[in-house]
């Protein structure tokens, strides 16, 4: 309760859970009001240690049990700083190139295809993209609205022009599944917070619902009405490294890489990186400059010795191409 009242989003709900679950597992059941300081110490020391569990994992258990003593006990281990942090590891966001993304989009149908361009064309996490509504999504201006993303902020950013006649295809799909609901008399899209209180007849409405459908009916557990949830992250997970398979792109590439495709390619366009920053909805610009990392304009600069040697030169040089026209990307 005290997670929702803080108006986290329900992803960071079920992870903090699951880590203070794992805390008191850790310790034989005993209640964490007869632990301490010392007793998270050993429990993220074991993480790491004996567990093998990266800095990230860590630091995301640490912020579980803190914000447990914090909330529930009132007790302050002096904020942020008060347990032991892992060193976040400087790992480079993963990259995928054009043409690969291209050919993991040949390979998608609808509506997972949709998604994926929503993902790489306009920078939005896989939780973000399946909880978009059709209200959210302004094709005239090309612009969508990231409601309660990471850090539960709105913000706006690019729906790419290509994508349009595939989002106008999935609206339309969306507004025939949903006619047909209604007149079986389901049809009802879950509300954030209490706005089933506030306007009842919102949940009905075709601007609330859900722009990726799930194809099973559920009832809300607020208020017992039949309509469809947004289809399950792993739908889309899977349908995309399913696709690289399919074109046999041995790259990893996840909903995630697609993103960190988006943010790498507008920087290489010569986005502000401040603006990116926005679109991506970064907190700190840190994460944001994490990218400036990968993009090559206009290179390194860097012969590597290996080209330097006069045999391999010498082979260099027979297959540089002989005029601008005839290079290849």
């Amino acid at each position: 309760m005290r997670i929702r009242t803080r108006h986290l989003s329900r992803r960071t709900e079920s992870t903090y859970l699951a880590w203070i679950r794992r805390y008191i597992a850790h310790f034989g059941g005993l209640h964490p009001a007869t632990l301490g300081r010392a007793d998270v110490e050993t429990f993220i020391e074991q993480l790491a240690q004996g567990q093998g569990l990266g800095s990230g994992s860590q630091n995301q258990a640490a912020s579980a049990i803190v914000f447990l003593y914090r909330e529930l006990f009132g007790v302050d281990f002096g904020g942020r700083k008060g347990v032991s942090r892992a060193q976040a590891s400087k790992v480079l966001p993963k990259y995928a190139s054009a043409d690969e993304v291209d050919l993991v989009m040949a390979r998608l149908r609808e509506p997972h295809r949709v998604a994926a361009m929503i993902m790489y064309g306009s920078g939005t996490r896989v939780s973000e993209t399946i909880s978009l509504r059709i209200k959210d999504l302004s094709l005239g201006s090309g612009e969508l609205i990231v409601r309660a993303g990471k850090g539960a902020k709105d913000r706006t950013t690019v729906i790419p022009r290509s994508a349009m006649p595939a989002l106008r295809r999935q609206i339309q799909r969306v507004e025939e599944g949903h006619l047909e609901d209604l007149e079986a008399g389901r049809g009802w899209a879950r509300l954030p917070s209490a706005l089933h209180r506030k306007d009842p007849r919102a949940g009905w409405e075709f601007g609330w619902q859900f722009l990726f459908p799930s194809p099973k009916l559920t009832r809300d557990p607020k208020t017992g009405h039949l309509g469809r949830a947004p289809i399950h992250v792993t739908t889309v997970q899977r349908a995309i490294k399913g696709a690289a398979r399919a074109a046999k792109v041995h790259r990893p590439i996840s909903c995630h890489v697609l993103r960190h495709c988006f943010a790498t390619e507008m920087l290489r366009a010569g986005c502000d990186i401040r603006l990116l920053q926005r679109l991506m909805g970064h907190r700190d610009l840190k994460t944001t400059s994490r990218y400036l990392h990968i993009i090559n304009r206009p290179g390194l600069n860097v012969i590597s010795p290996l080209d330097r040697l006069p045999s391999f030169k010498a082979a260099l040089e027979q297959e540089a191409p002989t005029s601008p026209g005839s290079m290849s990307d």
